[in-house]
């Protein structure tokens, strides 16, 4: 899998798988009405499960440049190890719990992100990384620094400060959300 979109973050695959299947418009349901569409990494893990022939039959009923994206994004996801895809499966669970306004930032700061280059999208990512990672008063110490705003663009530093103020930091080892420490051990029950 891209190292970069790891120390960019499962949300950001997932944004951007969301995109190549068209996420976001409703389905009509056969009992009438209409359901959401499910999540991307849903959508991906049932691409990947599917034999070559189904999988074929699905991929050739998409537009040629939604089917790039989608073979592109199906082809990370399954060079993922386990954990990879479970980080992937928690990240957007984590993303589903933020507000709809939040949600939104973070959707458009993704799609201003992968229009950067990419040799710039590298660096960004690990920035991103690092500024996640970071507690709230050493990350507003780094993105108000001097080496920070001389380093990046003004929109650079405003994805990554928005990015890094939206997203939920990553957990850490041994931690779940909404779950117990269990460094050797099975998870505590959740509440």
């Amino acid at each position: 899998m891209n190292a970069n979109l790891l120390r960019f973050g499962s949300v950001g695959f997932l944004l951007l798988t969301s995109t190549a299947f068209g996420q976001g418009m409703p389905r009509p349901h056969r009992e009438g009405g209409f359901r959401p569409p499910p999540p991307p990494h849903v959508m991906i893990e049932r691409l990947s499960n599917m034999s070559p022939e189904e999988r074929q039959k699905m991929l050739d009923r998409l537009p040629p440049e939604r089917r790039e994206r989608v073979e592109a994004r199906l082809k990370e996801f399954e060079s993922m190890t386990p954990e990879q895809r479970e980080k992937l499966r928690r990240e957007f669970t984590d993303f589903e719990q933020l507000p709809p306004e939040k949600r939104e930032q973070v959707r458009s700061l993704f799609r201003r992100f992968s229009e950067v280059p990419q040799d710039r999208r590298r660096i960004l990512g690990r920035e991103l990384g690092r500024l996640r990672n970071l507690p709230p008063d050493r990350r507003s110490e780094r993105l108000t620094s001097e080496q920070f705003r001389s380093e990046y663009s003004d929109q650079e530093r405003e994805m990554l400060e928005g990015l890094s103020s939206v997203l939920p930091p990553p957990p850490p080892p041994g931690m779940r959300p909404g779950r117990g420490f269990h460094p050797d051990g099975p998870p505590a029950p959740a509440n």
